[in-house]
């Protein structure tokens, strides 16, 4: 059994506010086929209704018929119950139609709060990252404040060394190429009370080495190999 270290609340705070993103992209996407789907239906039950225009304008022809003196009563009365049962037929259908409609309203008020929620969220992400992101900075900061005073250390034991290498005749030195070493400084607050002030931009560098520091690592050199036994004059 493993045991997870605990997150932080920057990383739990990003992760959920992801998830709600996701979550919502989802409701959306369910909101949108759903309204695809009513209108679908409520365009179909549209198409099936009788268009009663033709009808009432056959029924127009008719009566103007009658009015000069036709007898077309037989035909207007076949034409009205063909009409009356068309129109019954309408008066069925408009419960379900007027339901889809409603529905449809429902589902778009929805789909817009859901909409509405997702900028909401999107907006926190990008604060929630930016605040984990500079959290996670600091975090590492250190890591790497501690990393650089160790690199620094490692550099100043074989410069010590090629120094007294030098003095002692020795024609080759240690240094291949040119020497250089430099180790930049990031604008973070786990680093920032740290700083050289001196030198604000670097964390070191050995461009601004004078005698006096490089004869301070030789003595602090002589020291250690002092030691254990090697007397270095």
């Amino acid at each position: 059994m493993t045991n997870k270290a605990p997150q932080s609340p920057e990383i739990s705070a990003v992760i959920e506010n992801q998830q709600a993103i996701a979550s919502t992209h989802a409701a959306i996407a369910t909101l949108e086929n759903a309204i695809q789907t009513c209108e679908a239906q409520h365009k179909e039950q549209q198409a099936a209704l009788p268009d009663l225009a033709p009808f009432f304008s056959q029924r127009e022809d008719l009566l103007a018929a009658t009015a000069i003196g036709e007898n077309k009563s037989a035909e207007i009365e076949k034409l009205d119950t063909k009409i009356a049962k068309l129109t019954a037929q309408q008066n069925e259908a408009k419960p379900a139609m007027h339901a889809i409609r409603q529905t449809i309203g429902g589902l778009q008020r929805r789909l817009v709060e859901a909409q509405s929620k997702l900028q909401i969220l999107q907006a926190e992400n990008a604060i929630l990252v930016r605040k984990f992101l500079l959290n996670r900075a600091e975090t590492l900061g250190v890591e790497y404040f501690e990393t650089a005073k160790a690199i620094t250390a490692q550099y100043k034991r074989p410069m010590s060394l090629n120094n007294l290498l030098r003095v002692s005749g020795n024609a080759e030195p240690l240094i291949i190429g040119r020497e250089g070493l430099s180790i930049p400084i990031f604008r973070l607050e786990s680093i920032a009370l740290k700083v050289d002030p001196i030198y604000p931009h670097v964390l070191f560098t050995s461009a601004y080495l004078t005698h006096a520091h490089t004869q301070e690592w030789t003595r602090q050199e002589k020291a250690s190999l002092l030691e254990i036994g090697i007397e270095i004059e």
